[in-house]
């Protein structure tokens, strides 16, 4: 029996759900439309990635939700690394004068999702994926929380990771592996 709403369909909505979502939150309150950015970028985020966890468990894809987690904790270490390493520097200072503004979080976040998604399953899974990230990095620079530079490194820095951790279905694998006794890597042949 064939399922009322595939797996495809759900990818070929999200894109056109999720910028339903940002305009509405953004339109929402008129006196302050860096608020509405804001709550938009702050939902939208986790987007990509679940949608990255739903396929890899639609697909039964025990090793891609493994890669996904692996790929969202690398980055948000990273990106925090990158936060704190530059807070006495100008690339600390947000528009809105708050800190820790390189590399922009929410986007770094998104980006993994879409990351994962286009690495794993190929590039009809991560665009509509991307294009929701792209929509929590222009929101994130309306609503006054970045620079265009934070959200472009929040990106490129998701998507370095994800080349180093996410791999195509019977693909190899080298990545990072730290134990009681051991610090190394480790190397798989297709799986």
């Amino acid at each position: 029996m064939k399922p009322v709403f595939s797996l495809n369909d759900f990818l070929r909505v999200l894109p056109l759900a999720a910028l339903f979502i940002a305009g509405a939150a953004a339109a929402h309150p008129q006196t302050h439309p860096e608020k509405g950015y804001d709550t938009a970028s702050n939902w939208l985020q986790f987007v990509p990635v679940a949608a990255g966890a739903v396929v890899a468990a639609y697909e039964g894809d025990l090793e891609g939700e493994k890669q996904l987690l692996r790929a969202a904790v690398a980055t948000e270490l990273a990106g925090q690394a990158l936060k704190y390493s530059l807070r006495d520097t100008s690339w600390n200072n947000r528009p809105n004068q708050g800190d820790y503004s390189f590399p922009s979080e929410h986007t770094s976040i998104a980006c993994s999702g879409a990351a994962f998604l286009g690495g794993r399953y190929g590039w009809e899974y991560g665009a509509p994926a991307l294009a929701v990230a792209a929509t929590v990095g222009y929101a994130r620079v309306k609503a006054e929380k970045h620079h265009v530079r934070d959200v472009i490194g929040g990106c490129a820095l998701s998507y370095g990771v994800g080349m180093f951790f996410v791999t195509k279905d019977g693909e190899e694998e080298l990545y990072p592996v730290v134990g009681p006794d051991f610090i190394g890597f480790r190397w798989k042949f297709g799986y």
